[in-house]
């Protein structure tokens, strides 16, 4: 789609959907077919320090105000480089819409990104191949703030002073601003590796905001099903044994990425609802390679969850 070694962008808006407002993106690459053989990346096998607090949220005292807008607020923890959102509409407390979960969970990270160099695919997180080697900062400015991760499937790469052509090393960089009452977030990325034949294949940005696992009386998922559709989150559905995916726009039948079963998703938007607050966000750029997917509660998945990536098979 590109050439090799070129920043790949995508940009998306969140807008207030009912109380409140969040955010949310995600970016991905195209790349030839390959045939994997091995899979690489986990936490064990990346050394990385075993700590569930990386991948759930800190303690809200504990959370750094980036900017106000309208009745949001921007915060951003430290501890974990991840973002929450506050919604301060309702006059009995505020909302926190985070980027990971607020209760522990080993698999949450603000991104995760497939590799693909060879046979080899490595499967990286912000949390595990970047924070627990304390190879991610920040930099704030007067209405938001840019995080940068480098992402390294080992502690030894993760601290090399020279990369050899051999070595996984991507540079993602995630900005958030907050404006109009709404927060928009940019994604780009960067392979690091000079000469490298590695290519990112899927980045899935900020999946697990607004996740939860308790739903009240009337919550539900918006997914884009055709013109829309709504997951009621406080129903016991058994039928729901699977994740669902919608292509926006249908997706692409060539590269083996059509919709099957579910409906051409005619917008590239989607949201939750949890009590009185909710949000919704807008792909407004890379809409036509995006895919929104959603699930439930059930036997392996703990939350209730929406979120926008795309695998791309072809170039």
């Amino acid at each position: 789609m590109t050439s090799k070694g070129r920043n790949k962008k995508i940009t998306a808006r969140i807008s207030a959907l009912l109380l409140s407002a969040a955010m949310l993106c995600s970016l991905s690459a195209c790349s030839d077919p390959v045939v994997v053989t091995k899979t690489k990346g986990s936490p064990a096998q990346a050394n990385a320090p075993e700590s569930t607090l990386l991948h759930s949220v800190g303690d809200k005292a504990q959370l750094q105000q980036v900017g106000k807008s309208g009745l949001i607020e921007l915060l951003f923890d430290e501890s974990t480089y991840s973002v929450c959102v506050a919604d301060l509409s309702q006059s009995g407390g505020e909302k926190l819409w985070s980027a990971l979960p607020t209760a522990e969970n080993s698999c949450a990270a603000t991104a995760t990104a497939e590799i693909v160099e060879g046979n080899t695919l490595y499967k990286l997180n912000t949390q595990d191949n970047s924070v627990s080697f304390q190879n991610a900062q920040c930099t704030f400015s007067d209405d938001g703030l840019s995080v940068t991760y480098i992402l390294t499937p080992d502690t030894s790469t993760a601290h090399s002073e020279k990369y050899e052509k051999d070595d996984i090393a991507f540079k993602l960089v995630v900005d958030y601003q907050i404006k109009d009452g709404s927060v928009y977030v940019n994604a780009k990325y960067k392979n690091l590796v000079e000469g490298s034949e590695a290519k990112l294949t899927k980045l899935s940005l900020l999946n697990f905001f607004g996740a939860y696992s308790e739903p009240q009386k009337g919550d539900y998922i918006f997914v884009p099903d055709g013109s829309g559709a709504l997951i009621k989150t406080d129903t016991k559905d058994d039928s729901f044994d699977s994740e669902l995916v919608f292509p926006v726009y249908g997706g692409d039948a060539a590269s083996g990425n059509a919709n099957g079963g579910t409906a051409n998703a005619l917008i590239p938007a989607y949201g939750m609802k949890q009590g009185n607050n909710a949000f919704v966000t807008i792909i407004d750029s890379g809409d036509a390679i995006a895919s929104v997917s959603a699930d439930r509660v059930r036997a392996g998945n703990t939350f209730y969850e929406a979120a926008p990536s795309r695998k791309a098979n072809s170039t």
